[in-house]
């Protein structure tokens, strides 16, 4: 395995910030110093950062209830609060899989497993995700069916929506909203298309993984077959 992929595995960087540590003579394989990138065997190469041994397979898996108002970036150059600022390093390095607007809440995971993120959001998956959706505005029926068969966002037709009205009375409307896909602000231009203004938007699924009993700015850590279940 390339050295880079096993410091990503391990959580301790991303596979650029490992060539930067290479580079800067900050990583040891069996006590020797490394010039450039090499490959390890995670079960008998000795890896150290900065003095401190890379555990390989370390895995941290977080199940995280966002709130509104936080922005799903471990760090954010306008100063906005961001992950950072709730997690605080005290896991190590983890990364969000997938984002959810700063404007939107729900689940959202973290993890420093790369395999398990790649899966996660890769197409071929196909992870269904579901919201509870409140908005303002008028629409018949025959609209929200209309923009659950696809409209068209960055140039490129959205997938089939699954939508289910769940009160459809004057200016305030509900909806279950799943989808297969995450575009940027995907579920907000669907409802804008058709006049409505979205005034919650809650993830509370992610494929078989639910938000649960989590209140908003709780998290847990989960175990990795738990994890896995979201397939």
């Amino acid at each position: 395995m390339r050295i880079q992929k096993f410091l990503s595995h391990c959580g301790i960087c991303s596979r650029r910030e490992a060539e930067v540590l290479i580079k800067n003579k900050r990583v040891k394989v069996n006590g020797i110093v490394i010039e450039k990138p090499c490959l390890v065997n995670p079960d008998k190469d000795i890896v150290e950062v900065n003095g401190k041994k890379a555990i390989f397979g370390n895995y941290i898996y977080i199940k995280y209830y966002k709130p509104a108002g936080i922005v799903s970036s471990m760090k954010d150059p306008y100063g906005k609060k961001n992950l950072s600022t709730v997690f605080d390093f005290r896991f190590g390095k983890i990364y969000h899989i997938g984002r959810l607007d700063k404007n939107s809440e729900g689940l959202l995971l973290l993890t420093n497993d790369g395999d398990f993120a790649h899966k996660v959001i890769h197409p071929s998956h196909n992870l269904k995700k579901f919201y509870y959706i409140e908005a303002k505005g008028r629409c018949t029926r025959e609209q929200i069916k209309k923009i659950s068969k696809g409209i068209f966002i960055y140039g490129k037709k959205t997938l089939p929506a699954d939508i289910k009205i769940i009160s459809l009375k004057k200016d305030n409307i509900k909806l279950d909203i799943c989808i297969k896909e995450g575009k940027k602000r995907q579920i907000r231009k669907m409802l804008k298309s058709i006049g409505l203004t979205v005034t919650k938007l809650k993830r509370y699924k992610i494929g078989n993984l639910k938000l649960g009993s989590l209140k908003p700015g709780q998290y847990i850590t989960i175990s990795k077959k738990e994890a896995y279940k979201i397939f």
